[in-house]
């Protein structure tokens, strides 16, 4: 409780001293200028400045921007810069992330062609914000507008290097705004400020969630001044001494569960990924996300970075993204002729044709370089051609065949020594479908010039189931002379696939104390190896502490390949009961009205805490004056059972409608 009562006094001190100054359309273009351009707030002389000239100018900011490429400033901290560099600062100075390879290239291309110079490229990026980059952005205005009041008075606390620095440190996140406030104005001041007459602060109000004691403040920046509407109604939560727990509610974003960066080999042009992205809000449950591209689109060979995004009914929203990356690491399918035994009707050779070609699943047709083209002049004995084919992914098939040219002299038309020729499938590659290896048929036949076509025996049948590794068929034919040839081809069978991974959904499991003790079934299965090791990251039966974790999983088969996943564990944190006769109640501070606006901390007077007692029906109010105040014991309280609920009070005295019953039991 100390703790928190530190920050919150140190958010009032925070927002204490800045006027409420309303700010026009040309200083918040200006102010948004300074932040694309240099990444820093404008100073009080350059605002004031350029806010006249851009009314002077109807609007026009040409000069504005022109001016500011050709600063001290600019040259001296960007200058070194290619137009890569430079269109990438912008997007780091605004959102504090790097852009998308689309954007990035599109902009450098305006750049080198001269349609865009770099002053209209940064306030075409900052006009065209939207989402999670548009509350980045309303940030580091909100900031700097409490910096233009201040520096005001002459408080020049850090230079525009150290600003740039403190503003990058601001993102979408409240705590980031307020740390930022805070960092700044407990600088060392480097003037003496001007004179200045203060006035009510309309400083942005933080949400604030505090469930147990030493919970931090949590911010969000509210966008607009919405006076005279209603303030929304706060969540209300309580604890007492009954046994029962009262949970806090969550009003977070939603949790997004992205996988796992990802591989996959290509089949083709396009190749199909699927993939399984969820969200779980604290409030909606289940959240529908929207991911570009979509799972079970066709993607490109290379990196492709899919980007997701998930919005709860309260508008809080999360992103997130991950790579697939497309490779070709299949080698060609060969598709050359069995051994062949030719006869030579010249001693001198004979002219072989014969097909050699190649199918890449990614390429389709590929070209076949042989060391001997059909059509070569043989020479009479046994010749080996090698065939080589690669596809444009530089993946390599290699294989054989042999070319046996006879020759006999002279025939005597009663004799026959000349033995079958024979047709077998060439040499081929399959993916194992068991641990025993692949089914594979083939055909093989045999044909004689005297008996036509003859029964063919081969080692391994066709259709039999071949063992991982390669195996050699080997074949033979005999003519009715006696004469006999023999051939063979090498069936490979190898082991791509990597196992299937089987991970429990996201666990969610309440603390015990600090936190608890988690356990899990990770399991994984392998068409080829049943014995595939599962290996998990944190183990389970391992102690998590309160908050979200995510547990990663790798499943390895004994050929090496791999597959990876990971599933979230939430450890919550319980509720604090209170002494007997004493009830501590905990909510949340309102950012926005019961019409969706924003709520600025200027606007919020306090609460009202509603109290029935249904015994006794010693019915009661208990005013809270306090804006920032999250928690209230009432203490004191006879035996009954009470119900509780809270309305939020605006400086109009506007009230919002009250908040759902919250019932607790006083024992006697």
């Amino acid at each position: 409780m100390k703790q928190l009562l530190m920050i919150i006094a140190l958010f009032s001190t925070l927002v204490t001293g800045v006027s409420g100054k309303e700010f026009s359309a040309a200083e918040e273009r200006v102010m948004g200028a300074y932040l694309a351009f240099y990444g820093r707030p404008a100073d009080a002389e350059g605002l004031e400045y350029w806010s006249n000239r851009l009314v002077e100018e109807g609007g026009n900011v040409d000069s504005i921007i022109v001016a500011f490429g050709n600063s001290q400033e600019y040259n001296s901290r960007f200058g070194s810069y290619d137009d890569s560099e430079l269109v990438a600062n912008i997007y780091q100075q605004l959102f504090g992330r790097q852009p998308e390879k689309a954007g990035l290239d599109y902009y450098v291309g305006q750049l080198d062609t001269g349609s865009m110079n770099l002053q209209k490229i940064s306030l075409a990026i900052l006009d065209g914000v939207k989402g999670s980059d548009a509350t980045t952005v309303n940030n580091k205005l909100a900031f700097s507008k409490i910096y233009a009041v201040d520096n005001s008075n002459g408080d020049s606390r850090l230079s525009s290097v150290q600003l740039s620095q403190l503003v990058a440190k601001i993102d979408k996140s409240p705590q980031a705004l307020v740390k930022a406030i805070s960092n700044y104005r407990l600088a060392p001041q480097q003037t003496v400020a001007r004179a200045a007459t203060e006035t009510t602060s309309r400083t942005v109000v933080p949400a604030t969630v505090a469930r147990e004691a030493g919970d931090s403040i949590v911010a969000n920046q509210a966008a607009a001044d919405t006076a005279q509407k209603p303030v929304e109604t706060p969540v209300l939560e309580a604890a007492a001494a009954k046994p029962a727990e009262v949970s806090a509610l969550d009003i977070a974003a939603p949790v997004l569960t992205l996988p796992a960066n990802t591989t996959g080999e290509a089949v083709g042009a396009s190749t199909e990924i699927t993939f399984s992205v969820t969200a779980e809000d604290s409030v909606d449950g289940l959240v529908q996300v929207a991911c570009t591209p979509a799972s079970g689109a066709g993607f490109p060979l290379g990196d492709t970075t899919v980007s997701c995004e998930a919005q709860d009914t309260a508008g809080n929203s999360s992103g997130g993204s991950f790579v697939v990356t497309i490779v070709d690491s299949t080698q060609p399918q060969l598709q050359l002729p069995a051994n062949m035994t030719v006869a030579a009707s010249d001693a001198s050779g004979e002219q072989v044709n014969f097909s050699a070609t190649a199918t890449d699943s990614v390429d389709g047709s590929v070209a076949v370089t042989c060391s001997a083209e059909s059509g070569t002049q043989f020479a009479v004995g046994n010749t080996v051609v090698d065939c080589t084919a690669q596809d444009v992914a530089g993946n390599t098939a290699s294989a054989s065949f042999a070319v046996n040219l006879t020759y006999t002299e002279t025939v005597d038309e009663t004799t026959d020594d000349i033995g079958p020729v024979l047709s077998l499938a060439g040499n081929t590659t399959l993916e194992a479908t068991a641990g025993s290896g692949a089914t594979f048929n083939y055909s093989a036949s045999a044909n004689d010039d005297v008996d036509g076509e003859l029964a063919i025996s081969c080692s391994q049948e066709t259709g039999a189931v071949f063992a991982l590794g390669d195996n050699t068929v080997s074949c033979e034919a005999a003519d009715q002379a006696g004469n006999s040839t023999s051939g063979s081809f090498i069936v490979t069978v190898l082991d791509r696939t990597a196992p299937q991974l089987s991970l429990p959904a996201t666990i969610t499991v309440d603390a015990d104390g600090e936190g608890a003790i988690v356990s899990y079934q990770a399991s994984a299965s392998d068409s080829v190896d049943p014995a595939a090791i599962v290996a998990c990251t944190p183990l389970s039966g391992s102690e998590f502490a309160v908050g979200n974790w995510t547990v990663s999983c790798e499943a390895t088969d004994s050929e090496g390949n791999s597959a990876i996943g990971s599933f979230a564990v939430n450890v919550m944190s319980g509720v604090e009961v209170q002494s007997t006769g004493t009830v501590s109640l905990s909510w949340s501070v309102p950012t926005t009205r019961e019409n969706g606006e924003p709520l600025l901390v200027g606007e919020l007077a306090g609460y009202e805490i509603y109290i029935i007692a249904e015994a006794s029906g010693l019915d009661q109010v208990v005013a809270v004056s306090d804006p920032l105040s999250t928690s209230h014991a009432i203490d004191d309280l006879a035996s009954d059972t009470y119900h509780f609920s809270i309305s939020s009070i605006d400086t109009d005295g506007l009230r919002s409608s009250p908040s759902g019953l919250i019932t607790t039991v006083i024992p006697d």
